[in-house]
Order: C-alpha cells, then sequence, then structure tokens
C-alpha cells in the first residue's frame, strides 16, 4: 500500500512539474513577442513564437485536462487576451503575407504553399462533412443535386475555407467582409485562381443573408452577437461557427451554443491534432 502510494505521489509530482513547466514555456514565449510590431511573417520571432504556442495547444489539447489546468493559472488568465490579441493580428497579417506571396506567382497559385494549408484543408473537410452528415447532403453537390446558397461571413484577404470548399466541393460561396482591403485582395486572388466565388464589401452585421441556406462565420468576427441576430432576421436555416477548445482559448474565443438561440445545435466536431479550432454546426428550426 505504501509503495503504491508512493508511486501515486511520483506521479502526481511529475505531472505538476510538466504543467508548470508548460506553463513556463508558454509565458516565455508570449515574452519574447509582446512588444514586437511587425506581427507578420517577416519577422523570424513572430513565426517562432506563434508556432510554438500553436503547436503546444494542440498538444495539450489531447488531455483537456492538463488544458483546463494551465488555463486556469493566475499569470496565463492575466495575459490571455494580450495573447489572444497578438495571436489574431498575427493571422490577420499572415493571410496578407500569404496572399501577396500567391499573387505574384506568374501561374496558377500552388496553395499548398501555404504553411497552414494541410490544417485548413483537414478543419473544412471536418465541417463538409458535418453538413454532409446531418442536413442530409446539403452540402454535396453530386449530379442531380441542388447546390446550396453559401456565404462565409468574415472571409478576410486568404478566404482559404471557401476556395476549398470550391475547389473540392464545387460550393459556389459568396464572401462577406467589411475592410475594402480584404476584399480587394480576395477577390484578386480568387480571379486567378478561376473558381466561381465572389467577395462582397459589406460589414458581416448588415449584409443580406436572406438568400444563403448556410452561412459559415468566421472565428475572429467580434460583432457575433449583431450578426446572429441579422442571420435570424432574415431567416437563415443554418450556420456553421468555429469555437476553441481547451489550450485553444489562448488564441479564440469558445461558443456556447445557447447563445445562438433561436438556433440549435445539430453537431460539433472538437479540436484535434490538426486544428486548433473546434466547430460547430446549428440549424434554426
Amino acid at each position: 500500500m505504501l509503495k503504491l502510494e508512493h508511486m501515486n505521489h511520483n506521479a502526481q509530482d511529475a505531472k505538476k512539474g510538466y504543467l508548470d513547466n508548460k506553463i513556463k514555456e508558454i509565458i516565455q514565449a508570449y515574452h519574447k513577442v509582446k512588444d514586437e510590431t511587425d506581427l507578420s511573417p517577416n519577422n523570424p520571432k513572430i513565426n517562432n513564437a506563434l508556432s510554438f504556442l500553436v503547436g503546444t495547444a494542440m498538444e495539450i489539447n489531447s488531455n483537456l485536462d492538463d488544458a483546463k489546468a494551465i488555463m486556469s493559472d493566475a499569470y496565463i488568465k492575466s495575459i490571455r487576451n494580450s495573447i489572444k490579441n497578438l495571436a489574431q493580428n498575427a493571422e490577420y497579417q499572415m493571410e496578407n503575407f500569404w496572399n501577396d506571396y500567391f499573387l505574384k506567382q506568374k501561374n496558377t497559385p500552388d496553395l499548398t504553399d501555404f504553411i497552414y494549408h494541410a490544417q485548413y484543408d483537414h478543419i473544412t473537410d471536418k465541417e463538409h462533412a458535418l453538413f454532409d452528415c446531418e442536413v442530409g447532403n446539403l452540402l454535396s453537390c453530386g449530379q442531380n443535386k441542388l447546390k446550396p446558397r453559401v456565404a462565409f461571413a468574415g472571409s478576410g484577404p486568404l478566404p482559404l475555407t471557401a476556395i476549398l470548399l470550391s475547389q473540392k466541393h464545387g460550393i459556389m460561396i459568396d464572401l462577406i467582409d467589411c475592410c475594402p482591403n480584404a476584399v480587394k485582395k480576395s477577390t484578386d486572388l480568387i480571379e486567378k485562381l478561376g473558381i466561381p466565388v465572389k467577395a462582397i464589401n459589406v460589414c458581416a452585421q448588415d449584409a443580406d443573408y436572406s438568400k444563403y441556406d448556410i452561412v459559415f462565420i468566421a472565428s475572429m468576427i467580434d460583432c457575433k452577437k449583431d450578426v446572429m441576430n441579422k442571420l435570424v432576421k432574415d431567416n437563415v436555416p443554418y450556420i456553421s461557427v468555429r469555437g476553441a477548445d481547451g489550450l485553444s482559448q489562448l488564441f479564440y474565443d469558445d461558443i456556447n451554443p445557447d447563445d445562438y438561440a433561436p438556433y440549435k445545435l445539430m453537431s460539433y466536431a472538437p479540436s484535434d491534432e490538426m486544428s486548433v479550432n473546434s466547430s460547430y454546426l446549428l440549424h434554426k428550426e
């Protein structure tokens, strides 16, 4: 019995040491870049820090109890919003960087050059599978099937989810973004790729969604409540929203499906070793 208790104490000490070390590494990574002004991929400090943080999140998320323990740390809680703001600003700069990279190519851009292409491809397939399973092939555009009318709210300058849905599944999507620069850049890229996707310059909360069957809501949209009110008003039947599990909440806010009433949760795909985001499918009855 004493030997068993000793082994349990050793395991607990090892776990505490592991979590304390991860907390220390996260804090160190943040402090290395918290005062950086260039958040683009041109800055190797940003690349290294964010690659480490994202990799750590996907590693830790395999054990959500560990993730919860790290997120409960007092200092992590105190810097969480700063990490989120830095990561989201860096993500936007990364999209601009890669849009410019693809537009400079003489021939049709090879999107697999994008460092996170595999991750985007993975989560896009997961979200397509949610709809395909739960909505009776609504997003499957095979022979003799009606093509759904789809919008992506908050699409940004590198609308890779919409591009992949178009290229892989034949989905025609309207991109909605309030930033003229993002709309211009995404339009130029879409034209270069030759895919049937259209970008519309309007704020997500002001768009007319009445003609759409499905609306994807970007994880970085701040005005989700206002967008939701407009979706309800325009009677959109299905929405897909990205949230965040565990340590991914360093970068994104999680969502509570109850906050999306009168929409009800139909299905959910958690984050995993290939995607930092979770995905929610909701339906308005």
